[in-house]
C-alpha cells in the first residue's frame, strides 16, 4: 500500500483506487486464509467502487485506468451487463487518452516513468487479449494502433514487482531478492509476447441451448468474422510453438507444486504467473484446433475424424492443467486473474458432440462435464455450460457447488469434489458457511494499522 501513496507529499491515495485494491485484495485473502466473507458484503464493496467511478469522484486518468483494470478482475458471470469487458473497455480508453500506446520519441518522461508506462500498457494489453478471446468480442486494441516496444528485464529495475519489507502486510516478508524479481519480470515479459500471438486469433462465438433442446440441436460455435486461411493458422501454430521453445530455461524447468501445504503468498504469486504461461500456450493450441475443426466442417457442420481427434488432443492438456490447479489448491487464485478454463472445454464438447458414436470412448465424452462440475461457479462460463450441456442444477440458489460436484463425481472413485471458494460463492449467489471472525472489519483494521489515509484523491503511480 505504501507504493500507492509514494507519489504524494501528504501520503494519501485515491479513495476510488483504495476501494478497488481493497476489494481484489479481499478476494485474495479469503482464498488464502480460507475465510468466508459474505458474498453480499463483497458485492456491496464492488458496488461502492462502481458508484465512486460513475460519480466522477476521481478525475485523474491514470488512477481511473488502474481502478477500471482492477474492477475487471471482480468475478461476474459472462452474462452480466457490466461485466469484466465493460471495465476493461474503460481501462483501454484511458490508456489511449494517456498516450500509453505511443512509443517514446521524446524526452518528456524520465527512465523510471517510461518503464512504468510500458508496464501499465502491457498489463492492459494482456488483460484485453485474454478477456476479448474469452467473451468472443472484437479486439479493443488493434495491432497497428500502438508502437510500444516490448518489455525488457531492465524495465523492472526501477521498481519492485513484489511488496517491499516496508509494507507491513501479513502476506509479505523478505522476498525482494534480485533473483525473485528477475523471475517474475521474465514471466511477465513472456506473457506479453504470448498475448501478441493471441491477438491474431479469430474469436469463436458460442450459443446457448434452450431448456427443452437436445444436445445435438444446440447451435454450433461459429467464427464471428470470416473463415481463417489455413496458411494463417499454420503460421500462428509455428509462432506459438517457437515462443514455447524459446522460454527461458528456468521457467520451463520450474514446476509449481504446493499440494498438501499452505503456500507462502510470494510463492503463490510466482506459481500463478508461471501457470499462466502454460495456460496461454494450451489456450492457443486448443483454439487453433477448434478453428481448424470449423474450417474443415464447413459447410456440412460435420468434421472429419482427424479434426475431431486433433481438437480433443489439443484440449486434453487444458483439462490436465485444470485438474492440477484443483489438486494444488490454486484454482481459486487462478479464477481471479486468469482466463476461463471452462470455455475452451465447452467449445470442444459442443463441437465433438457431432462426432460419430464409435469415437465416444476415444474422446472420453464424460470427462468434460465432470471436470466442469468440479471447476464450478467460480468460472464465469459455468452458468453457460449448465445451460448448454444440461449438467448440474441450473438454479444456484437451490443447489450448492458441493452438491453439484458430488453429483458429477459420484461414479468417480478417485477424484474428490473440491469445496467451494469465495469466487464460487460470488458467482453462484449462495452463502458459504459462516465464519466467526468478521473478515471485512478485520481487513479494514489491517489497512488502518498501515496509517494510509484515503480522504483525498491523488495521482497514485501504480504499475499493475
Amino acid at each position: 500500500m505504501s507504493s500507492l501513496a509514494l507519489a504524494t507529499v501528504r501520503q494519501t491515495i485515491s479513495l476510488l483506487l483504495f476501494h478497488c485494491v481493497m476489494l481484489i485484495a479481499q478476494l485474495f485473502l479469503d482464498i488464502h486464509e480460507n475465510c468466508n466473507t459474505d458474498p453480499a458484503t463483497l458485492h456491496a464493496m464492488f458496488e461502492r467502487a462502481c458508484l465512486l467511478f460513475d460519480l466522477g469522484w476521481e478525475t485523474d486518468e491514470l488512477t481511473l485506468l488502474q481502478s477500471a483494470l482492477l474492477l475487471s478482475h471482480y468475478p461476474l458471470s459472462s452474462m452480466a451487463a457490466r461485466g469484466p469487458t465493460y471495465w476493461l473497455s474503460q481501462a483501454v480508453s484511458f490508456a489511449y487518452a494517456l498516450g500509453l500506446h505511443q512509443g517514446f520519441t521524446e524526452t518528456s518522461f524520465c527512465a523510471r516513468e517510461q518503464s512504468l508506462r510500458k508496464q501499465l500498457w502491457w498489463s492492459v494489453y494482456i488483460r484485453e487479449r485474454l478477456l476479448t478471446l474469452d467473451y468472443d468480442q472484437p479486439w479493443m486494441i488493434w495491432e497497428n494502433a500502438y508502437d510500444v516496444p516490448m518489455l525488457a528485464v531492465e524495465d523492472f529495475d526501477s521498481g519492485s514487482l513484489l511488496p517491499s519489507d516496508h509494507d507491513c502486510s501479513p502476506l509479505t516478508s523478505q522476498y525482494t531478492t534480485y533473483q525473485q524479481q528477475r523471475q517474475l519480470a521474465l514471466v511477465f515479459i513472456e506473457k506479453a509476447k504470448a498475448a501478441t500471438i493471441i491477438g491474431r486469433l479469430l474469436p469463436i462465438s458460442i450459443g446457448d441451448c434452450g431448456a427443452g433442446e437436445q444436445k445435438d440441436q444446440c447451435p454450433l460455435p461459429r467464427i464471428q468474422i470470416r473463415a481463417p486461411a489455413r496458411a494463417q493458422l499454420d503460421q500462428i501454430d509455428r509462432d506459438i510453438n517457437s515462443w514455447a521453445g524459446q522460454l527461458p530455461l528456468g521457467i520451463r524447468c520450474d514446476k509449481p507444486r504446493v499440494r498438501g501445504t499452505k503456500a507462502d503468498a510470494r510463492k503463490i504469486i510466482f506459481d500463478l504467473n508461471h501457470c499462466m504461461l502454460f495456460t496461454l500456450y494450451y489456450l492457443v493450441t486448443s483454439h487453433l484446433a477448434a478453428l481448424r475443426w470449423l474450417e474443415e466442417a464447413s459447410p456440412s457442420s460435420f468434421a472429419p475424424k482427424h479434426a475431431i481427434q486433433a481438437l480433443w488432443a489439443a484440449t486434453r492438456p487444458l483439462m490436465n492443467l485444470a485438474d492440477g490447479l484443483l489438486d494444488d489448491n490454486l484454482l481459486g487464485y487462478f479464477q481471479i486473474i486468469g482466463p476461463s478454463l471452462i470455455r475452451p472445454l465447452l467449445v470442444c464438447k459442443m463441437l465433438n458432440n457431432r462426432a460419430p458414436p464409435w469415437m465416444y470412448p476415444i474422446l472420453e465424452v464424460e470427462r468434460i462435464p465432470l471436470l466442469i462440475g468440479k471447476i464450478g461457479w467460480g468460472d464465469p462460463f459455468y452458468a453457460h455450460a449448465v445451460l448448454s450441456l444440461h449438467i448440474g442444477d441450473e438454479d444456484p440458489s437451490s443447489s450448492s457447488v458441493s452438491d453439484t460436484c458430488q453429483t458429477a463425481a459420484k461414479d468417480d472413485s478417485i477424484s474428490t469434489p473440491t469445496p467451494p471458494n469465495i469466487v464460487d460463492a460470488v458467482l453462484g449467489g449462495f452463502a458459504l458457511p459462516s465464519d466467526p471472525s468478521p473478515s471485512i472489519s478485520s481487513f479494514e483494521q489491517v489497512f488502518a494499522s498501515w496509517g494510509v489515509s484515503t480522504t483525498t484523491t491523488s495521482v497514485a503511480r501504480l504499475s499493475c
